[in-house]
This record gives C-alpha cells, structure tokens and sequence, in this order.
C-alpha cells in the first residue's frame, strides 16, 4: 500500500511541474525577445529591458566566487588535512552545520545591516557578494571536506622530490 501511496505521489508531483513548467514557458516564450534581452528599460518611452540586470547577476556572481571559493575551500583543505585539534574541528564543523540552516532572509538582513548599515557601504555589489559570500561558505566548505574524504590515502601524498643528478 506504501509503494503505491509513494508511486502516486511522485507521479502526481511530476506531472504537477511538468505542467506548470509547461504552461509558464508556452504563455512566456513569445514575450521573450531580443529587444528584451538586448536593452536596459527606459521610462522615457516605456520600454523594457533587461541587459543590466543580466550583468548585475554575472557581477554579483562573479564576485562572490572571489571570496567563496578560497575561503571555502581552503578552511576545508586545512580542516581535513593539517587541523591537529579534533575537538575544534568537530566544533567547527558543527557551526557549519548550524550555519547552512540558517534561511537566506536572515543573511539578507544581518548583511544589509552589517555591511550597508554599520561598515556604511551603502547598498552596492560588494555589500551583496560579502552576503551571499557568507551564506554560501559553510556549503563550499562542507562538500569539500566531504569531496577531500573520498580522496584514498596513498593518493594524498606528494611524490618525493627526487634528484635526478645522483
């Protein structure tokens, strides 16, 4: 009786946003045009364009790579591999836990008020990047300390540098 309760369910969700996906890009996709893609908006002639906003997001991207990825990856590389503290670790581990539970509507308002608010950055990129910045950094560092843990012993240590003059 499960299986089938389980099998129903998932074929209805299924065809549920099958659907909707369906239906959002038939009603959609003519409205889709390269004036649109192409152009900033202009309240002059009431004309739509989203060019800026695309950059925006590559900019805001972009930026947030900067600071998440050596972060991330570097307080994972140090925790899997030299940290000698297991109960820091552990604790460390654990904040990054808490931290990736955390909804994104609290990073959005501790980062407006923290960087815009009391390091009086204003409302700009970087403000935006340092926020998504330390909401993504526990979920960089976690998947790779998890990817680090895969890795098999012997293929985690460096080749001997050899003299090749002997």
């Amino acid at each position: 009786m499960m299986k089938v309760l389980t099998g129903s369910a998932t074929l209805l969700t299924g065809t549920l946003i099958a659907a909707l996906t369906g239906y959002i890009l038939w009603r959609g996709i003519p409205y889709i045009t390269g004036d649109l893609l192409l152009t900033g908006p202009s309240y002059l002639d009431g004309h739509i364009g989203i060019l800026p906003d695309l950059f925006n997001t590559f900019y805001i991207v972009a930026a947030t790579l900067i600071f998440v990825l050596p972060l991330g990856a570097g307080s994972a590389i140090y925790l899997t591999e030299y940290a000698k503290n297991k109960r820091i670790v552990g604790l460390i581990e654990y904040a990054a836990e808490i931290l990736s539970g955390i909804p994104s509507i609290i990073y959005g308002l501790v980062g407006m008020l923290f960087f815009c608010q009391f390091l009086n950055m204003k409302t700009s990129l970087l403000a935006g990047a340092l926020t998504l910045g330390i909401m993504n950094v526990p979920t960089v560092m976690r998947t790779t300390q998890e990817s680090l843990k895969t890795v098999p012993q012997g293929r985690r240590l460096l080749p001997q540098k050899r003299n090749i003059w002997i």
